[in-house]
């Protein structure tokens, strides 16, 4: 679904600006839904429509901060476990806004969100351990303006919410200043390929859809 919005302009607080803004909304092949579905839709909608409600209300005298971009994509369906990826940009009507992106793994036959490693069948562990390697395989070809340390590399590898299965692999979502400056920028990484043959990508970022 894609939905526009009018909310403040962050930059230029007396002003507004329209947005385009999405969300995915699941149904059966036939087109039909049940309760499960339901659910999961109206939430999906709901976090939307709460964004962009925010946005239309903010002020900088709040000293909150703002949504002023809200992508919410259907990555792949896999078995009945859809991978959502969500974009998200806040900001406080600075120099720039942050990325605050992250992955959801939701079991359409519940409606409800599920671990990654409950949805990639893989031990936490594990599922880090591909992350390390894809974020320094990534940085082999790529050196960080600042540097960034093997402790950070591991955290960030071991949060699931950053874990995202498109139609080629399963990519981490590293985010603004985390693996360098603003200017370096923050990456979709895939760290494991769905057909092995396919391992080149490990390292690599994903197309710039995400």
């Amino acid at each position: 679904m894609d939905k526009s919005y009018t909310i403040v302009n962050p930059y230029s607080p007396s002003s507004t600006q329209g947005v385009m803004w999405s969300y995915p909304q699941f149904s059966k092949v036939d087109g039909s839904t049940d309760a499960a579905l339901d659910a999961l839709n109206a939430q999906l909608a709901k976090a939307c429509e709460d964004d962009a409600n925010l946005g239309k209300a903010w002020g900088p005298a709040s000293g909150a901060m703002m949504v002023d971009d809200h992508q919410d994509l259907c990555a792949s369906i896999n078995g009945s476990i859809a991978s959502v990826f969500s974009a998200r940009d806040e900001t406080g009507g600075g120099a720039h806004g942050t990325d605050e992106s992250f992955g959801t793994f939701y079991d359409l036959s519940t409606g409800k969100a599920v671990d990654a490693t409950t949805a990639l069948n893989m031990s936490a562990e594990d599922l880090q351990a591909k992350g390390v390697a894809g974020i320094n395989a990534f940085l082999a070809k790529n050196p960080s303006d600042l540097g960034v340390s093997a402790d950070d590399i591991s955290k960030m590898a071991g949060e699931q919410d950053r874990y995202v299965r498109d139609e080629k692999g399963t990519f981490i979502i590293t985010r603004s200043y985390e693996l360098g400056s603003y200017a370096f920028g923050s990456h979709r990484i895939y760290v494991m390929a769905n057909d092995p043959a396919n391992n080149a990508i490990v390292g690599t970022e994903v197309a710039d859809n995400y």
